[in-house]
């Protein structure tokens, strides 16, 4: 599997999470707690209740606005005792994005990838 594989956030919660992996997604900021430097990121699909915590301390230069969408890159964080948190270090606004177009590309980039292999 690749490193930076694309992953949909309900798949970063239904990982195995006995260690730290490297995630790439896109996801609705929720909400923001500027001096935590905390968020909630969750699925665009309304239909999925998914959701995954953020830590954007490492990240500086930008600013966040709740209901707007993001592409992450970060570090799953797994410490057994809370829920699983993504510790951002590459952020960027990706707001007018069509999610079911995005969807549907990343499904068929998979299906690609697996013809390759």
């Amino acid at each position: 599997m690749s490193r930076f594989r694309i992953l949909f956030i309900d798949e970063i919660n239904a990982r195995n999470h006995f260690k730290s992996f490297t995630v790439r997604f896109i996801g609705k900021l929720r909400s923001y707690l500027p001096g935590a430097h905390m968020g909630i990121m969750v699925d665009s699909d309304q239909r999925r209740n998914s959701a995954v915590r953020v830590d954007f301390q490492n990240v500086v230069d930008i600013s966040l606005k709740s209901g707007s969408y993001y592409q992450i890159v970060g570090e799953a964080l797994c410490d057994h005792t809370g829920p699983l948190t993504v510790r951002a270090t590459l952020v960027r606004n990706v707001d007018g994005v069509d999610m079911k177009m995005y969807r549907q590309a990343v499904r068929d980039r998979r299906a690609y990838l697996n013809e390759l292999s």
